[in-house]
């Protein structure tokens, strides 16, 4: 096995929303009086119309980090007007990304693995990661339809 012995660094997004995902069927409260249940303001009903604007143009963004074993990058956020197309993402990866695991793997032996996101495995994007980090996981190795077993899902 070729990644044995190598460090693991694996990438991921996350888009923040400032209105929240309601699932009447999952969340409950125990309450004694009706009076207790809390009021969940929604973008079409917010609470401070004026607050709610600031929020959503400060935390409605989607960011991109990448960790290793132990270390977490820090995030990296996109503009909320821009799209994650190829190009966005190969200037992050060529910018942010591997400077960062150039310094943590202290110029070890390391496998970078990403999802099966579009900008991830375009063409333009997989070769310039095979030919700029140390071993990438192949965009084969990560079906469009498996589980996101991704570690950032457990940590950030």
């Amino acid at each position: 096995n070729n990644a044995a012995g190598r460090l693991r660094l694996s990438s991921d997004e996350k888009m923040f929303t400032v209105d929240t995902k309601i699932n009447r069927r999952n969340d409950r409260w125990l309450i004694h009086d009706h009076i207790d249940v809390p009021i969940v303001s929604k973008t079409k009903f917010p609470a401070n119309p004026r607050q709610h604007a600031l929020m959503k143009n400060i935390y409605e963004k989607d960011y991109y980090v990448v960790s290793s074993e132990g270390d977490v990058m820090p995030p990296y956020f996109f503009n909320k007007e821009e799209n994650v197309t190829q190009e966005v993402y190969l200037h992050v990866l060529i910018n942010v990304v591997k400077p960062w695991m150039e310094t943590i793997s202290s110029r070890k032996s390391y496998v970078f693995q990403q999802d099966g996101a579009l900008a991830h495995t375009s063409h333009l994007v997989q070769n310039w990661l095979s030919d700029n980090v140390n071993m990438l996981s192949s965009k084969e190795f990560w079906p469009p339809n498996s589980p996101d077993l991704n570690p950032l899902d457990f940590c950030v």
